[in-house]
């Protein structure tokens, strides 16, 4: 991907420590493709990226929490006609479990 190209194409995600190591990561999502972008953020340079598990079109990522309570980001995702919510609960940036959460009609839309 490149580091300044293609950047429009590009959905919600969201910023937070998954590594732990002091330093921001910034996750993206391209609309379409289903394609989901981490940069390793050092101040306001971006240091690398890598790729996530791809997530088919439809799905959006609402934003980063301790869902689970255990110290490390989670993600949670929206369908957003079908209404569906799931959490990745990650280890850093490795997807550790999932988990479904129950339906809401898609008008209500979560803050995280």
């Amino acid at each position: 991907m490149a580091r300044n190209g293609g950047v429009a194409r590009l959905g919600s995600g969201a910023v937070g420590d998954f590594t732990q190591d002091g330093n921001l990561e910034m996750v993206w999502r391209h609309r379409t493709a289903g394609t989901n972008v981490v940069w390793f953020l050092e101040g306001n340079e971006i240091a690398d990226f890598t790729t996530l598990t791809p997530v088919e079109a439809g799905w959006n990522m609402v934003g980063a929490a301790d869902f689970t309570q255990d110290g490390r980001l989670d993600i949670l995702w929206r369908h957003g006609t079908a209404g569906a919510n799931v959490i990745w609960e990650m280890e850093g940036l490795e997807l550790r479990d999932g988990y479904v959460l129950p339906a809401a009609s898609p008008e209500w839309t979560p803050v995280v």
